[in-house]
């Protein structure tokens, strides 16, 4: 709340009867909040949530409108590396809309739905333009743990 309290609604444990709890002292913490900035992305941008995690993550990334650039000559590729460098998932999003957030699940397997183990990731968002071979890469580091 405005005071910088905690509250918490939830089920007992019969399911039937729903419980509410306030903190008894200020929770310490980083206040989230929406920003607007009244620009255009400049670039690509890609995180995923939960990082790290442990069974689903959601990839979100936004795509900036090129005006010069017709939707259908951009390529967009998301690939997931593994550490020694090595494609283990690739996803091609086709629906997507230029400067707003879109995303992707992924639930840790590789190309072939095995699940991988535990470490560390790397998300990688090519935008190339297919008649001018300009691209814009973006990498961002994500942790699996199994």
């Amino acid at each position: 709340d405005n005071e910088g309290y905690a509250h918490i609604a939830y089920r007992d444990a019969t399911n039937e009867l729903l419980k509410y709890a306030k903190s008894t002292e200020p929770v310490v913490g980083v206040r989230e909040s929406e920003m607007n900035t009244g620009y255009e992305a400049r670039g690509p941008s890609i995180s995923a949530h939960p990082n790290p995690f442990k069974h689903v993550t959601q990839i979100r990334f936004t795509i900036p409108d090129s005006r010069s650039i017709e939707q259908k000559s951009r390529k967009r590729t998301l690939k997931i590396y593994n550490a020694a460098g090595q494609v283990v998932k690739s996803f091609y999003p086709e629906s997507c809309i230029f400067d707003r957030v879109s995303s992707i699940r992924w639930d840790g397997t590789d190309q072939n739905g095995r699940q991988l183990s535990s470490g560390v990731y790397f998300l990688r968002l090519s935008l190339s333009d297919i008649e001018d071979s300009e691209t814009n890469t973006i990498v961002e580091k994500l942790t699996l743990l199994r």
